[in-house]
């Protein structure tokens, strides 16, 4: 028997053992559990969790004589199969037996399943958008700029807590000889390599004539890792409009910077800056 629609609650249970200890594991099942048997009883269900090659699962099998052999079968933790055998308390299989009843699910249907999990190759554009004041050509400065980001695995969905910047002078090899990018980084959720890299020739500026519209400023090519957060920092430039003076060491992390051009003796500034990314 098996149940293979994605669960729509998480069930905690300790299951008891010998010898004198229990094994506590998760089952996000429809509720509870089970009914003494008068024959092997076999059951599959999905924990939640795209694996790299499709799902992950585990596996449990209950026998007559109330023992229990449960399978790891995904790749979660190590690629690593991992088995082992308990008895169960009748009431735990009263009560998973009665939820896998009330189910009405008595076979396998893949069509149940969530699609594969598939963690591609996309280009991810940085859009900026700021109110200038007599100021044009904004850029950033040098390959030792930092892109202050917070990142998403696109596998596990797991979101980085702190801000991670990545430059174009970091170069990091991708393991198998597949190149390189600005940051590899695994998850620490589900363990996948990811990676994330700068466009350098995708590096634009925002001019005077880009006032108050989104502009793609860089792109970034994502394997894994997709940017969702952007703080601007400290590294920018920018040149008066009729002036050309320049303005290095521009600071954007309060949203807002203000100057003095003493050549026509007014004041710059740039204001409002908000940002965006859009899928390429």
């Amino acid at each position: 028997m098996f149940l293979t629609s994605p669960p729509r609650a998480a069930v905690n249970v300790s299951v008891a053992c010998r010898p004198r200890r229990a094994v506590p594991f998760s089952l996000q099942v429809l509720g509870y559990f089970l009914q003494a048997m008068e024959s092997d009883f076999y059951l599959r269900y999905y924990v939640g969790h795209k694996g790299k090659f499709g799902h992950e699962f585990l596996e449990f099998e209950f026998r007559p004589d109330g023992k229990l052999r449960y399978a790891n079968n995904s790749n979660y933790k190590n690629d690593v199969m991992i088995r082992k055998e308990a008895y169960v308390h009748k009431s735990v299989m009263e009560e998973l037996k009665r939820i896998i009843d009330d189910s009405e699910i008595t076979k396998e249907d893949d069509a149940l399943w969530p699609p594969p999990d598939r963690v591609g190759r996309q280009k991810i554009a940085l859009q900026l958008k700021a109110t200038l004041e007599n100021v044009t050509n904004l850029r950033p400065v040098g390959e030792d700029f930092r892109w202050y980001l917070k990142m998403k695995c696109g596998n596990c969905g797991e979101v980085s807590e702190k801000w991670q910047y990545i430059r174009l002078m970091d170069s990091v090899a991708l393991k198998g000889g597949r190149g390189s990018a600005s940051m590899v980084q695994k998850c620490k959720l589900c363990a996948r390599e990811n990676s994330i890299e700068i466009l350098s020739s995708t590096i634009k500026s925002y001019n005077a004539e880009d006032n108050e519209k989104f502009k793609t400023i860089v792109e970034f090519e994502c394997r894994g890792l997709e940017p969702v957060d952007f703080q601007p920092q400290a590294g920018f430039a920018a040149e008066g409009v009729e002036s050309g003076t320049v303005f290095s060491e521009i600071n954007l992390q309060e949203k807002d910077w203000t100057d003095y051009d003493e050549k026509t003796q007014e004041s710059v500034g740039i204001y409002e800056v908000t940002h965006q990314f859009v899928k390429c």
